[in-house]
């Protein structure tokens, strides 16, 4: 999950808000929601540095084959997609965004014996 940064003042929030995707501006602690679903042992990983590797390849990808996107996907999408891994990339770099990911452990499934539906009759 990307998110904003731990302690940022309102500011800095409202620019990681800004560059990041929508659900950055869900201040909900995914961790409690986790737990709340019954997954135990939850963890949060920290994979910011990674992910910014990720994006800024990607968009010197995007950059090398612009020609070929721009026919294939439009202008306009081109021009989004770029515009998106930018934000990120200079939210990670400015320390307003985290990129995370959560792992859990979710309880077994308890399975019991089906039980049969009526007492058996008596023959009569």
């Amino acid at each position: 999950m990307i998110h904003a940064a731990p302690g940022l003042s309102s500011r800095d929030y409202r620019r990681a808000v800004e560059l990041g995707p929508s659900e950055v501006g869900d201040r909900q602690d995914p961790v409690p929601l986790h737990e709340t679903a019954r997954f135990s042992e939850v963890e949060r990983i920290d994979v910011t540095e990674t992910f910014l590797s990720t994006c800024s390849s990607f968009l010197e990808v995007r950059e090398r084959y612009e020609d070929e996107l721009r026919l294939a996907e439009g202008n306009d999408e081109f021009e989004e997609q770029q515009e998106k891994k930018r934000g990120l990339v200079e939210g990670i770099t400015t320390g307003v965004l985290r990129r995370s990911l959560l792992s859990g452990t979710k309880p077994r499934a308890i399975v019991c014996a089906p039980r049969a539906p009526f007492p058996p009759r008596a023959l009569e």
